[in-house]
């Protein structure tokens, strides 16, 4: 059985053994007709909570996670209609996280097309700081762990 997958902005056929496979195929709905009103809509009337205005202050700092280009996410509608209802906070107090997890870090035409010129002009925008910061955190536990073993010579990492 020949099955066709998402693939980057295009398509993957592949094989599949027909004895062993079932597709589900998605079931696709309409999308908004106006996807900007509904946005400021739900962020000016959210269920069981305050307005987004009206819980960020001024004089607070803001990070917004975004999903990096390996993501089918709208962001480039969604966050200029968030950083709208932030706009009473100074943008030097915004930052864009772009979460790559082990992922490369994107280009920054793929920011722009994620995000939207502007944005990725006006705002900062971080990626991929993290995979490095956990990377530091597992080296330094290492040789904690190995001048530990140097310090005290009851410690027998054979025996773990």
């Amino acid at each position: 059985m020949h099955v066709e997958l998402a693939y980057g902005k295009g398509a993957l056929t592949i094989e599949v053994p027909d004895d062993r496979t079932t597709v589900i195929v998605p079931t696709y709905l309409p999308g908004l007709p106006d996807v900007r009103s509904a946005l400021v809509n739900a962020l000016r009337n959210p269920v069981g909570t305050a307005p987004l205005r009206r819980m960020v202050k001024p004089d607070q700092t803001v990070a917004i996670s975004v999903c990096d280009v390996t993501r089918p996410m709208p962001s480039a509608e969604l966050i200029p209609v968030l950083l709208g209802e932030l706009a009473h906070v100074p943008r030097d107090q915004i930052a864009i996280l772009v979460a790559t997890g082990t992922h490369r870090a994107n280009t920054r035409e793929e920011l722009e097309a994620m995000l939207g010129v502007e944005v990725v002009r006006d705002y900062p925008v971080a990626m991929a700081l993290f995979t490095i910061g956990a990377a530091l955190s597992l080296a330094g536990i290492l040789v904690a762990d190995i001048l530990l073993k140097a310090v005290d010579p009851r410690i027998d990492f054979a025996s773990v």
